[in-house]
């Protein structure tokens, strides 16, 4: 694949807006809008659906890598869906689970349920989730709302979300696709990367690299 080096932003992840789009829903939009080169699209992964987009080369001509397991988790401070801030740093200590989603797509709500759950489980034992949405300006008006309603089965979801309206994190973190996610234990190191939607199996086995390491290890 050819890449445009005209172009100076990484093309947005599937379904999201862009700076001049205002708050339509995906659905309602005409199909005159641009695809920009490397723009996303649907694959899967193992099986499991993930929404990704292409990254744009580095100075070397090659994507640049992705935080990976045994490398320390880039820190944050993002914006609380409904007020505050979040601060992975001020986690440390507590074993966390970064995961990066957005309301427009399927496979992240899917997973949402379980996190929720996991998120109950083992919260008394020091468990951090945190649920870091992707969605515009304009998308994060929203999230509250779908917060509240949550699933059927868990009610609302109550672990925290932080907004990166402006992708910054999400450039960070190189994501190629929602949803990601990141098992950081107590001392800030990743301990296992999931691409894609997780099941309760992939969530329980990826937990325990976390819940089992000792404090101060």
């Amino acid at each position: 694949m050819r890449y445009n080096l005209s172009v100076t932003t990484e093309p947005p992840l599937i379904g999201q807006q862009s700076a001049t789009e205002t708050g339509t829903p995906v659905s309602n939009r005409t199909t005159r809008r641009r695809i920009a080169i490397g723009a996303g699209t649907l694959v899967a992964v193992a099986g499991i659906g993930y929404a990704s987009t292409l990254p744009l080369p580095g100075l070397d001509g090659k994507p640049p890598a992705p935080p990976s397991v045994g490398q320390r988790a880039p820190t944050f401070t993002l914006p609380a869906s409904g007020g505050g801030m979040i601060d992975l740093a001020s986690y440390r200590g507590k074993p966390v689970v970064v995961n990066f989603w957005a309301t427009w797509c399927t496979p992240c709500r899917e997973e949402l349920p379980e996190l929720e759950l996991a998120y109950r489980k083992h919260r008394d034992a020091g468990l951090m989730v945190i649920a870091v949405s992707l969605d515009t300006e304009a998308g994060a008006r929203d999230v509250p709302e779908f917060l509240k309603a949550g699933d059927d089965t868990t009610g609302s979801y109550t672990f925290p979300v932080a907004l990166d309206t402006k992708q910054e994190l999400r450039n960070r973190y190189r994501l190629i696709g929602v949803p990601s996610t990141y098992f950081v234990d107590r001392t800030g190191v990743i301990r296992a990367v999931q691409p894609g939607a997780m099941n309760r199996e992939v969530l329980s086995s990826a937990l325990e690299t976390i819940l089992t390491t000792a404090p101060g290890t």
